[in-house]
């Protein structure tokens, strides 16, 4: 799952998808094939070495758009090749936390990145924690307030009122000029 996965509909809602996978799944759990592709970098610990997924492996890859998201579309795991994935994630090695990026918004990443697939938050858990973190402050004050302590400038963050329609107006400007 990549950004490019994302589908925004009404209301601001996003909807993370992978068709491929989805109309395969059946008790929460897909096996895929033997020789099956998929996305290494956002591919789950579990899906990489025994070809499972369920929805706590979508619950990794949210992990990875989140980081992906605070980086303004950086690819993840700058730097490591692909054959490396795996041995680092097994060892250990999770992302650190993006420049100008909230601390709890990392934390969450990392809750994300549990390797045991029973340990990682479900999609309700997400949903409650960063409604809480809205809830708890602006997230466009902490993020100005993250960033102060870098050199980068965000991008224009949409007030809430005006959040749908800008949000949909830069995720078309986006889509047009990546191809």
């Amino acid at each position: 799952s990549s950004d490019l996965n994302c589908l925004v509909g009404e209301s601001s809602i996003v909807k993370v998808a992978d068709f491929g996978l989805a109309r395969l799944m059946k008790d929460d759990t897909y096996t895929a094939h033997a020789g099956a592709k998929f996305p290494i970098k956002w591919t789950a610990p579990e899906g990489l070495a025994f070809n499972r997924f369920s929805t706590k492996s979508d619950v990794w890859a949210f992990g990875v758009l989140l980081w992906e998201l605070a980086t303004f579309g950086l690819s993840p795991y700058p730097g490591v090749d692909l054959t490396e994935v795996y041995h680092l994630l097994e060892n250990g090695y999770r992302m650190e936390r993006p420049p100008g990026t909230p601390p709890e918004i990392h934390m969450l990443m990392l809750k994300c990145w549990l390797w045991d697939p029973k340990d990682r938050p479900s999609f309700k858990e997400i949903h409650f924690l960063l409604e809480n973190m809205f809830e708890k402050s602006s997230i466009n004050e902490e993020v100005e307030k993250e960033l102060e302590k870098t050199d980068r400038k965000p991008p224009a963050l949409p007030s809430k009122k005006n959040r749908s329609q800008e949000t949909s107006d830069f995720l078309n400007d986006a889509r047009s000029s990546a191809g």
